[in-house]
Formats: C-alpha cells, structure tokens, sequence
C-alpha cells in the first residue's frame, strides 16, 4: 500500500527531530571530572632530600595565588633566605618539563622576593594539563652553577631544560654535595592547578 505524502515527510521529519533532541541531551552532558595528578612518587622521593637540614639558615617559597589556581591563573610565588644568598628557582610542570626561572639571583637575609620579578616584565601562567607544578628553590652563599652545558633547551630570563624531573634532580644534588653543607639550603613547593 503506497504511503501518502504527508506521512511520507512526518517520518523523516520525526527521524530528524528525535535525532536534534539525542544531540541536545549529549552536549548538556557535564563533562568528565578533571583529575589533578600529583607527581609519580619515584619523582616526589627524588626530590625531598633537597631541603638541608644541615643548614644553618632557612629558605622559603610559598604561593601568591588563590587556593585553588586553575589553568590560565599567572604565576605568582613569593621567596625568602634567612641569610644574603643566590638563590636560583626550577620547576618541574605536570606535564613533566622543567624550566629554569631564577639563576643565582642576589638577595639580602631577610628580603622577600616576588617572582615573576617585576624588572623582568614577564607573566608566566600555569598551563594545560592540569596537575601538580613543583618549584624547587635553592639558595647558597655564594653562586652554584647546577646546569651544566647542553641542558638548555631554549634560553632567555625563563629557560626551558632538555633534563626530566629526575634528572633535574640529580643535578641540584650534584651542585650542592659539592659544598659545604653550611653553605645551601632548598625548598619545595607543589602547585596543584584544575580546569
């Protein structure tokens, strides 16, 4: 039996309306839940001997930013030695880079210190995926140089490294058994960020 024309259309068209209606209910969805990733515990261990419980001066670096910073936030992290120091300031990203971004910079007992520095007139922001940033401080009486040639990936008053977490790890542990323990100290930070 033929169909008549309108029931010809009406079939089509409630194909095509069910259809709009299965894609409306898909992209009111909530997205998947963000899980923010600490570091792998192998890397977490490489890095907790840093502090110097042999020094006989503290150092500390402590977040500027909301509690919660989400990707996009600019960093902001505040640092301080209790004696004159260079200090010098890495960082291992949650997507597992590390990066340079204070090299022996001079400070007096005492100072605090806001980085970014404001004479550098850069903003540097958290960026994609969301995780956890760790920033390592190390402070010493006099400069220590912890890279060592070819480490550099690209240069400039924030430098990105060619090292993993571990291997920027071993570097700083290298640098510092080289002096005397009076003489350095480190700090750790973990900056979790989200979406």
């Amino acid at each position: 039996m033929p169909m008549s024309r309108s029931l010809r259309l009406l079939v089509p068209a409630a194909a095509l309306g069910f259809g709009l209606a299965l894609t409306a209910c898909q992209q009111t969805q909530a997205p998947p839940p963000v899980t923010v990733q600490a570091p792998p515990a192998s890397v977490r261990a490489e890095l907790l001997p840093l502090p110097n419980p042999a020094a006989p001066f503290a150092v500390q670096i402590w977040s500027g930013m909301r509690t919660q910073p989400r990707i996009g936030d600019k960093l902001s992290l505040g640092l301080r030695s209790d004696a004159d120091s260079y200090v010098s300031l890495f960082v291992v990203t949650s997507s597992g880079g590390t990066g340079r971004l204070l090299d022996n910079h001079r400070v007096v007992a005492g100072e605090r210190v806001e980085f970014p520095l404001a004479r550098d007139g850069i903003d540097i922001k958290l960026m994609p995926p969301a995780g956890v940033e760790t920033f390592v401080l190390v402070a010493s009486r006099s400069p220590v140089r912890v890279l060592q040639p070819g480490d550099i990936r690209q240069g400039g008053s924030v430098a990105s490294l060619k090292l993993n977490s571990l291997e920027l790890a071993d570097r700083i542990r290298m640098a510092t058994e080289l002096r005397p323990a009076e003489d350095w100290n480190a700090a750790l930070i973990d900056i979790p960020s989200s979406f």
